[in-house]
């Protein structure tokens, strides 16, 4: 339960983020820039964002009629069904005591928020730096939208790690945001930044996975003879 709560304050503090940057300072200025309102993410998606709900709902509506109508669907959705009700109480007991535990110490989670605004908003200062480098000169506040939206959207369970959504997400919104990048900046130049920041995840990631490798992060465990572990 602490890596599920550990999860939504990272991600509630992406979003709160991305709103308050857009809010504050990207609205007016996307609207000013372009002259209508039809530019700004805003109005993408009050234009598209009808007939991408209607696909969805379609799309799912027919995955769903395909499994039910198949005598082996409708037997496996009641299997799934049935696991699904027996986990769902022990889950939902399990997250009460966390939400117990986690309400009585308020000033933790606002302080492990606040160090998730902080470690996040010094990410996007340092591809701020990176995309100053690469030429890709465009608004601060435009870093802090296209950063952390793209993240979001790469962690839909779409493709490992994010890998490709969330490159493609932080692009359009880049050229969304500021129409004056694609002649000023072409896109081979905000691909390579958000491919660098892939390869700065991993390469960050690289002492993690040594630590893991290594067991350095389980609990100290004495080995019986036949094998069983047992902790100290």
């Amino acid at each position: 339960m602490s890596v599920f709560v550990d999860r939504g304050i990272g991600l509630a503090g992406t979003l709160l983020i991305a709103v308050f940057a857009y809010l504050l300072f990207v609205r007016g200025h996307v609207a000013g820039e372009t002259g209508s309102q039809e530019a700004s993410p805003a109005g993408w998606l009050s234009q598209h964002g009808g007939g991408i709900a209607l696909w969805t709902i379609v799309a799912v509506g027919a995955v769903l009629t395909i499994v039910l109508v198949h005598p082996a669907g409708r037997a496996g959705a009641v299997r799934v069904a049935a696991k699904v009700r027996l986990r769902g109480f022990s889950l939902l007991r399990r997250v009460n005591d966390a939400v117990v535990v986690y309400c009585s110490r308020p000033w933790t989670l606002l302080g492990t928020m606040l160090l998730t605004l902080a470690g996040q908003g010094i990410v996007i200062l340092v591809f701020w730096m990176l995309g100053r480098n690469l030429r890709v000169d465009t608004r601060l506040a435009y870093y802090f939208v296209a950063f952390p939206v793209g993240w979001i959207v790469g962690a839909i369970p779409i493709s490992p790690a994010g890998f490709g959504t969330t490159e493609a997400a932080t692009i359009g919104l880049f050229t969304l945001l500021d129409p004056r990048l694609a002649p000023a900046a072409p896109h081979a130049r905000v691909l390579a930044l958000v491919l660098c920041q892939r390869f700065i995840w991993v390469l960050s990631s690289l002492p993690g996975g040594v630590v893991h490798l290594l067991g350095a992060h389980l609990p100290p465990q004495e080995i019986s003879i036949d094998g069983q572990e047992r902790a100290n």
